[in-house]
């Protein structure tokens, strides 16, 4: 106990120890008020931590189902797109079997552009055949795994069957009284939507029967895709049927 007046503090009747102690007991509630809020403050972000992860993750799975979902559309679209395909190429085989143009709507076709003074001697329908390399058809499922790439290198795929193509081409051999007429007609040729690169190879003069006439050759192609809908005047005939024709002779002749 301290009783000194000279020492300028102010007298405690208390004891050391008890004022020690005292201070003691304060600093250590302080510690624990300190350690407590620190405790709550982490466990409230651990808490908040773990909300933002579990809600995370419930983000993560819905976005994996949603591609799930959406993979399963895609490949559901890519099945439909290749059987659209296939029975395009299935319909292509079959229109490509079947006469795109009629041999009477061409004849009648060639008829019709015929201008009076024009008449036709012989007409030659040529088809090639175009030779087309099919390429390996591989199926997308098995090209996704290493066998299928192994497979498509050793060539198992089966092959694409690809329709026959056919290039066309149509000689006209006739006489004509002038060469206007020849000129028409090539011109009336022309503008047809079944024939394509209409050329004159030649224009000869001749004498048949004491009559100077003129005799022409015109060379010309038929589209690959012609509209048979386009030739509105084109009725079924035949050339045979004309009768400014002079014993037309027909060939139609198809070559591999």
């Amino acid at each position: 106990m301290n009783l000194n007046p000279s020492s300028g503090q102010q007298a405690s009747f208390l004891p050391e120890d008890y004022v020690k102690s005292k201070g003691q007991h304060r600093a250590n509630v302080l510690m624990l008020l300190l350690f407590g809020a620190v405790s709550i403050g982490t466990i409230g972000a651990f808490m908040l931590m773990y909300k933002e992860k579990v809600e995370l993750s419930n983000e993560v799975r819905q976005v994996r189902t949603d591609f799930e979902a959406e993979t399963t559309k895609i490949d559901q679209l890519r099945a439909l797109e290749a059987q659209r395909i296939e029975i395009l190429e299935r319909a292509e085989v079959v229109t490509a079997i079947i006469e795109r143009v009629p041999r009477s709507v061409l004849t009648a076709e060639i008829a019709r552009a015929m201008p009076q003074g024009v008449a036709l001697t012989e007409l030659d329908l040529v088809g090639e055949r175009v030779r087309v390399t099919a390429k390996p058809k591989v199926d997308a499922d098995k090209t996704r795994s290493v066998r299928g790439v192994q497979a498509a290198k050793k060539g198992t795929e089966e092959q694409k069957v690809l329709p026959p193509r056919f290039n066309h081409t149509i000689t006209l051999t006739g006489l004509a009284a002038l060469n206007n007429d020849v000129a028409d007609y090539l011109a009336a040729l022309k503008d047809s939507p079944l024939f394509t690169n209409v050329e004159l190879q030649y224009i000869n003069q001749t004498t048949i029967d004491d009559t100077e006439l003129r005799k022409f050759r015109i060379v010309m192609g038929l589209r690959e895709t012609p509209d048979v809908a386009m030739v509105a005047e084109a009725h079924e005939t035949s050339l045979l049927d004309e009768q400014a024709v002079f014993g037309v002779t027909v060939t139609d002749t198809e070559t591999e």
